[in-house]
């Protein structure tokens, strides 16, 4: 039994350390709905992670609302998909891409607003390739003005 109990403490550990992980990812954001403090030459580009949506953010290699949590921002920490491939993801929100912060927003000339936020992301799949690189998360936020 104590052999198991040791085995297992490791486990427990790592769980309880991502848990905390996701707890404190970062959330701060440049708020000018133009983008002003994120950069001049700001192109929306096509989202790639769940196709048809809008093209609304810049940078990573997926964008798109699949990632969007409850919070309109990258969803932070572990989920498996498995339609119509399967994916195991791995995700982490970080300030090391957008000027020291986790997002910005970018209000589209439709007049709808979105909040651009971004995480080191790992996906690993069935067949067994993988790949680790940022990914962008474009969540509605609302409509400006």
């Amino acid at each position: 039994m104590a052999a198991i109990s040791a085995t297992l403490v490791p486990f427990d550990w790592a769980l309880s350390r991502r848990q905390a992980v996701a707890a404190d990812a970062p959330t701060s954001e440049w708020t000018d709905p133009h983008c002003g403090g994120y950069g001049v030459n700001y192109t929306g580009q096509a989202t790639n992670w769940w196709s048809g949506g809008p093209s609304e953010c810049h940078g990573g290699w997926r964008r798109g609302g699949r990632p969007c949590n409850a919070e309109n921002r990258h969803w932070d920490g572990h989920f498996t998909y498995s339609s119509p491939w399967y994916e195991d993801v791995w995700s982490q929100r970080t300030t090391h891409y957008c000027n020291g912060r986790n997002a910005w927003r970018w209000s589209a000339p439709s007049g709808n607003t979105f909040r651009c936020s971004d995480a080191w992301t790992h996906i690993y799949w069935s067949d067994g390739t993988d790949r680790a690189d940022l990914t962008i998360a474009v969540c509605f936020v609302g409509v400006y003005g």
